[in-house]
C-alpha cells in the first residue's frame, strides 16, 4: 500500500491511537512498525486472531501481563557471556513470571491464540533460582550459596567485634576530651572514631579522613587494624563469591 492510501486511511493516527492503549514498550515499538495488509489470506487471519483476543478479553479481562520490562539488552548482554548485575536479573525473573501467567491465561485457547500459547517458553527452572537467590530489593541473599552464607557469617561477626570495642573506647572517661563526639563511623570502608585534630599525637591510629573544617580527624586506632583488615579480606571474598554466583 502507497504513502497516499496512508494518508487517506489516517494511518499514523490509528497506529498512535493503539498504541496509546498499550502498557508495554515492546507493543509500542510493534505497533509503530505496523503497515495494512494486502493479502486476503493474511487479512483473513489477522481478523481471526484479532476476534479471538476480543472474546478472551471480554471472558477473562485483561492479560496479566503488568510488571514486565524490556529485557532485550540484558539478554543480549547475557548471550555474549557478560555478567549480569542483580538489578539486572531481577526484570528477567519478572518478565517469565509475566510469561507464565500469560501461559495459564491462554491454556484452554485453541486457534491462533493456542498457537501462540504453545510457543511460550516460561523457564521456570531459570526463575526459581533468581528469586532463590536474589530478593526484592536486589541483594543476593546469603542462601545463594553455602560459601557466600559463610562469609556473610564472618562479616557480621568481625563487624560487631569491631563496634564493640569500638563502642567500649568511645565511651571510657579517658575519651572524653580526646574525641568530638562519641560515635562510630566509616571511612575509606574502615571503622573510624572522629579524633579532635589537637589530640592527634594522643591517639594511637592512623588518619583516614578530616572534616571540612580540619578540626575533626577520622582516625583507626591502632587495635582496630589488624580487624579492619580481616574485615576488608572477608568483604573481597563476598564480591568474588557474588560474582561466581552471578
Amino acid at each position: 500500500m502507497n504513502e497516499k492510501s496512508l494518508r487517506v486511511l489516517e494511518w499514523p493516527k490509528v497506529r498512535e491511537l493503539v498504541a496509546s492503549r498499550t502498557s508495554f514498550s515492546l507493543s509500542r515499538e510493534a505497533i509503530a512498525e505496523l503497515t495494512p495488509q494486502t493479502r486476503l489470506d493474511a487479512v483473513k487471519r489477522d481478523l481471526a486472531l484479532t476476534s479471538e483476543g476480543v472474546r478472551l478479553l471480554w471472558k477473562h479481562g485483561d492479560a496479566p501481563f503488568g510488571g514486565a520490562s524490556d529485557i532485550r539488552q540484558v539478554v543480549s548482554r547475557a548471550r555474549l557471556g557478560g555478567i549480569l548485575d542483580p538489578d539486572q536479573l531481577l526484570p528477567i525473573g519478572d518478565f517469565l513470571y509475566c510469561v507464565a501467567q500469560l501461559q495459564k491465561y491462554l491454556r484452554d485457547e485453541e486457534g491462533a491464540l493456542g498457537e501462540f500459547q504453545a510457543a511460550l517458553v516460561t523457564m521456570p527452572n531459570l526463575r526459581a533460582e533468581i528469586a532463590r537467590c536474589i530478593d526484592d530489593e536486589g541483594y543476593v541473599r546469603d542462601s545463594a550459596s553455602p560459601e557466600l552464607g559463610k562469609i556473610r557469617h564472618k562479616m557480621r561477626t568481625l563487624a560487631n567485634r569491631i563496634r564493640d570495642r569500638l563502642d567500649s573506647m568511645v565511651h571510657s572517661a579517658a575519651m572524653q576530651k580526646i574525641l568530638q563526639d562519641p560515635i562510630i563511623t566509616v571511612r575509606n570502608g574502615r571503622y573510624v572514631v572522629p579524633v579532635k585534630a589537637e589530640y592527634r599525637s594522643k591517639f594511637q591510629g592512623i588518619v583516614h579522613d578530616q572534616s571540612g573544617s580540619g578540626a575533626t580527624l577520622f582516625m583507626e586506632p591502632a587495635f582496630a587494624v589488624e580487624l579492619n583488615n580481616d574485615l576488608n579480606v572477608a568483604q573481597q571474598e563476598e564480591q568474588a563469591e557474588v560474582a561466581r554466583i552471578l
